[in-house]
């Protein structure tokens, strides 16, 4: 574009010219303005976001080392409670054995215990036998009768003690045993009633036949070995309330003399518990 020389004597076109060349310098210098006032502001927004970026950068940098902080803790802690829990599982160790040891002790002791009171009770323990046997008495019309002596050979007295006795006679004298001669004598283990014996202290009894005799059986008894037999079953009680029973038997030889009846279940002390 050639330059525009100011003449008053400029032709139309000229003007024309020189208008369309200030508005172009205007507009040019109006974008330069608007972009200088877009350059300054868009910087000033870039530096604002530049500063909250930045502080945001520096809040999270703090939020970060607070949670490092706290994880540092929390690992910490951990370790301090894995350190209690197996110092605790290692207590709990050490106890159970430690009880396990009481147990076995005790178990022990009780079982020493146990020993030594059933050697008491088996030594101090109360223990009823015949001691002696009068001879039988037969006389015919009564029944027959023999006496005897019983007495506690134990160290301990007998409590509530209670007999049953019988005599039977005849070649098959077995057959006439009573069927309630081995019965108990006390109703349950709370009944504790019957006479109290104690060591060495001698008592009486006799025990008489169901049959009442002939004048055959008062002739045939004398002359047969067990003609004539006594039988007496004893139920007694210890201190402690343990329950035994005896069972004797004894009969008579043709030559006068006594034996004992054949047989396990005839002769015997038994304890039959509580």
């Amino acid at each position: 574009m050639r330059l525009l020389k100011f003449t008053s004597s400029w032709t139309p076109r000229e003007w024309a010219e020189l208008i369309l060349t200030v508005f172009v310098g205007l507009f040019t210098l109006m974008n330069a303005v608007v972009g200088l006032f877009y350059y300054l502001t868009y910087k000033e927004s870039i530096v604002e976001s530049g500063r909250q970026t930045n502080r945001l950068i520096c809040a999270a940098n703090i939020q970060a080392d607070a949670a490092k902080k706290m994880v540092d803790a929390a690992s910490t802690q951990a370790e301090k409670m894995t350190q209690l829990s197996v110092q605790a599982i290692a207590q709990a160790k050490a106890a159970s054995a430690l009880a396990n040891e009481a147990k076995r002790a005790a178990d022990i002791s009780r079982q020493a215990l146990d020993a030594e009171r059933a050697r008491f009770v088996e030594d101090q323990r109360p223990y009823i036998w015949v001691k002696k046997t009068e001879n039988p008495q037969l006389q015919a019309g009564r029944k027959a009768t023999w006496s005897f002596e019983y007495t506690n050979y134990g160290r301990s007295p007998a409590i509530g003690v209670r007999l049953r006795a019988q005599t039977i006679f005849g070649t098959n004298s077995r057959f006439k045993i009573r069927n309630d001669l081995y019965d108990g004598l006390h109703d349950g283990p709370n009944d504790r009633g019957g006479s109290v014996m104690p060591p060495q202290d001698p008592a009486y009894s006799t025990g008489f036949s169901v049959e009442i005799l002939s004048e055959e059986d008062v002739k045939q008894i004398p002359q047969h070995d067990d003609g004539i037999a006594l039988l007496a079953y004893f139920e007694y009680f210890d201190v402690r309330g343990n329950l035994y029973h005896t069972r004797f038997c004894t009969f008579r030889f043709k030559s006068g003399a006594f034996g004992e009846c054949p047989g396990v279940d005839r002769n015997r002390v038994d304890e039959v518990g509580r």
